[in-house]
C-alpha cells in the first residue's frame, strides 16, 4: 500500500509502541481508525495513544526496458 508507520520524529517505531499499537487496535475492534475522520491532523487513536504516524512510503519502480538486438 505505500504506507508505514513511525515515531513522531519519523524515525523507526520501537517495538515496546509498535506493541500497544497493536494491542489497541484489536481491543477496539479497529474502531480507532475512524478517529481519521474527526481529526485535524488525520490520526488515528492508536497515533495519538502511541505517539506514532502513518506517511507514505512510495518507491519508484521503473518499467523495465526491452533491448532490440
Amino acid at each position: 500500500l505505500g504506507l508505514r508507520v513511525v515515531g513522531r520524529d519519523g524515525r523507526r517505531l520501537s517495538s515496546r509502541r509498535a506493541f500497544w499499537r497493536a494491542v489497541l487496535g484489536v481491543a477496539t475492534l479497529g474502531l480507532g481508525v475512524l478517529w481519521v475522520l474527526v481529526s485535524r491532523k488525520n490520526k488515528s487513536l492508536y497515533d495519538l495513544v502511541c505517539g506514532s504516524a502513518v506517511v507514505y512510503e512510495w518507491r519508484a519502480n521503473l518499467p523495465e526496458t526491452r533491448q532490440n538486438l
